[in-house]
This record gives C-alpha cells, sequence and structure tokens, in this order.
C-alpha cells in the first residue's frame, strides 16, 4: 500500500511496462489485452484517490463498481 507520498521518479512504478507494452503493440500491431478495463480502472483509482485526499481518509474500492471477471486482491 503506498503511504501517499509522490510516486515522481519512484523505481519500478511501471512506466517501463507500459512504454514497452505500448511499443510492442505499435511495433506488431498487436491489440493490449484489457485495454478498456484497465483504463476504467486507473479513472476510478484517480477518482477515489482524490475524494480520499479530500475527505482525508482510507477509502476501499466499491463492491459495486469491480468488474466480476477481473480479479481483484
Amino acid at each position: 500500500m503506498n503511504d501517499g507520498l509522490s510516486m515522481i521518479g519512484a523505481l519500478k512504478d511501471g512506466s517501463d511496462e507500459i512504454l514497452s507494452a505500448f511499443c510492442q503493440a505499435c511495433i506488431t500491431g498487436e491489440k493490449g489485452k484489457n485495454i478498456v478495463e484497465e483504463a476504467y480502472l486507473a479513472t476510478m483509482l484517480c477518482h477515489l484517490g482524490n475524494q480520499a485526499m479530500a475527505e482525508q481518509k482510507k477509502i476501499t474500492f466499491p463492491e459495486e463498481y469491480k468488474i466480476p471477471y477481473m480479479k481483484f486482491s
């Protein structure tokens, strides 16, 4: 769990993997898996993070927003 500090400049933040996957898709023409789902989750997490900061409290991912076929830990 992130303690709320900025991830700017963090090592192993996933940026390299995202860039690599994008380049691979451009080179091969392959479509990425679960693009829409990942965009949805990124948007929801951003929204919930902003809400948590505004309310200054911990917020869990609501069950009703979870996509049934995706794994949530």
